[in-house]
């Protein structure tokens, strides 16, 4: 278990110093519940006023042999460490994600392993599935200058993402919050008044590599393709992400590329399809999501 200095007084003087306390914690809203994990949202009252809110995931699975070797090794097992490892790391590299506040991982039995993660709530941010919404035509001209510098500065996060040798593995629009800053700037380069400020989160399934095999970026900027929806991004919108992802003008290898992604796109597509018709036999059984 870990506890993030920035918070521990914070959760101690709530009474969540121990393990037991932030598994068995029955305040806030619980936002997501599935057959072995659930996503709860709590606020906690600052010393100086006002509130901070934090999400409070909690994992309980089936733990082999091979998990409870990596948990001696000090190696992530559960989600919630791969998670909190993944934090750190992108911290360390410089690619902006949401923050970890605390985590924990227990193996209750020889057959059961327990965790948690705690990350702080990015408020005053929208998670680009929603906010893409606003960019659906027709657009002012201010709102297209907008929608570009939102599409390029998605584009520069991957391309970071990358270049640091990570992999999302989960990169849809829902996994990018966004925020609007607003500099007071007129004219020259401050036309817009402002700039994007993106972040990353859902990081259990990120990975790390010191090589990368091109299915995986295929893989994030698939996603990414399949996630934009048709009636707010052209086939321009998509080529601008494009060239300000690779850095330049489009090349032969990159139309191959661009060529694997689309392919990718239409798996994406018909997996989803299958997934919620799944979802949808689960529930007409009362049965919860997996």
């Amino acid at each position: 278990m870990e506890i993030n200095d920035d918070f521990r007084e914070i959760f101690r003087e709530h009474g969540l110093d121990s393990f037991d306390s932030f598994m068995d914690f029955e305040g806030g809203e619980v936002r997501k519940r599935i057959t072995l994990r659930s996503i709860t949202r709590f606020t906690l009252p600052l010393p100086g006023g006002g509130e901070r809110g934090f999400y409070l995931k909690r994992h309980t699975q089936k733990a082999g042999f091979g998990d409870r070797r990596k948990a001696r090794l000090g190696r992530a097992s559960s989600e919630a460490k791969r998670e909190w490892d993944a934090i750190e790391a992108f911290k360390r590299a410089g690619v902006p994600a949401l923050e970890a506040a605390a985590y924990g991982e227990r193996f209750s039995s020889k057959s059961t392993q327990e965790a948690f993660l705690v990350t702080v709530a990015l408020d005053d941010f929208t998670q680009l599935e929603t906010l893409v919404h606003d960019f659906a035509p027709p657009l002012s001209k201010m709102m297209i200058m907008k929608k570009r510098a939102l599409i390029e500065a998605t584009a520069r996060l991957v391309k970071k993402l990358h270049d640091e040798g990570f992999n999302h593995r989960d990169l849809y629009l829902t996994h990018i919050m966004a925020r609007w800053d607003a500099d007071g700037e007129t004219g020259g380069e401050g036309l817009l008044g402002g700039s994007w400020s993106l972040k990353l989160i859902d990081l259990q399934r990120c990975e790390e590599r010191s090589r990368f095999r091109g299915r995986w970026l295929v893989k994030d900027i698939a996603a990414l393709n399949y996630s934009s929806p048709k009636e707010v991004f052209t086939r321009a919108d998509r080529l601008r992400f494009f060239k300000t992802y690779r850095g330049g003008d489009i090349t032969k290898d990159d139309r191959s590329f661009i060529a694997k992604v689309l392919k990718k796109t239409e798996r994406i597509a018909e997996h989803t399809v299958k997934m919620y018709k799944k979802r949808e036999e689960r529930k007409k059984k009362g049965l919860l999501e997996r």
